[in-house]
């Protein structure tokens, strides 16, 4: 009995779902890993893992991604796209 375990391959789909869990990022991480690995055979397990990880990112975090945790700490200026406008634009229409 022949056993094919492969660390590498826990090592490749660990990290994307670290990744997609901290930048919340789900089709392009699984593009560029399956670019990194050049296996067609393990997209499913990638899409799997970043989709779970996007959701339990989503579910245990107020915030959208690490990116904008760093932003907000920063206090840089950011217009977030579920800020609504209110001023001049608003009243003139």
């Amino acid at each position: 009995v022949t056993v094919c375990v492969r660390p590498a391959i826990y090592a490749i789909v660990g990290g994307a779902a670290v990744l997609g869990g901290v930048t919340r990022m789900t089709v392009s991480l699984v593009v560029i890993m399956l670019e990194v690995t050049g296996g067609m055979q393990y997209v499913i397990p990638l899409m799997v893992v970043t989709a779970c990880s996007k959701w339990a990112g989503d579910r245990f975090s107020d915030t959208r991604s690490i990116y904008m945790e760093v932003i907000r700490s920063l206090r840089y200026p950011l217009l977030d796209h579920s800020t609504e406008l209110r001023g001049e634009e608003a009243e003139g229409e």
